[in-house]
């Protein structure tokens, strides 16, 4: 698989009180630094930046998740979210990144239990896949409106 990762993503949050003349547009600038290449086990490697986790479904590839938090003018929501990314940079390199596992604590494991996960299915995606944004939601904080969600800054 061929990667782009955006040093650089724009989100831009269109927020709407009760009032449709009230309406109010934030816009928050996230700033990556290069991503550094994890190799792991049995040829997959891991994409890594600063501030981020790595996250997927079981058996998926995992891939890194940046949260954010933003405080919204007093009284709006959020209605919508675009993300714009700027200054992408494609990675000179084919990759297979390691599929997400399930959790298993540490002292329970035993050699029967579980066993490695690979959905082949997943890796076998010949098209661009745009990266995945989580639905943002409005939460309050001692009656202060906070706009809360994920996005992940690589592409496959």
């Amino acid at each position: 698989m061929k990667f782009k990762a955006a040093p650089v993503i724009f989100l831009l949050i269109l927020v709407l009180s009760s009032l449709p003349a009230d309406s109010a547009e934030v816009s928050v600038i996230y700033r990556f630094d290069a991503p550094y290449i994890k190799d792991a086990a049995n040829g997959f490697s891991h994409i890594i930046f600063p501030n981020t986790i790595q996250a997927a479904k079981p058996g998926e590839p995992s891939i890194p998740y940046r949260k954010a938090q933003i405080l919204l003018p007093p009284g709006q929501i959020v209605i919508d979210v675009r993300i714009e990314k700027r200054d992408w940079k494609k990675l000179n390199k084919r990759l297979r990144l390691h599929p997400r596992q399930n959790p298993i604590p540490g002292k329970l494991y035993s050699k029967n239990q579980g066993g490695f996960i690979c959905k082949s299915s997943s890796y076998q995606i010949d098209r661009w896949i745009y990266p995945p944004i989580s639905d943002f939601s409005t939460h309050y904080l001692r009656g202060h409106p906070i706009a809360t969600g994920s996005f992940c800054p690589v592409g496959f």
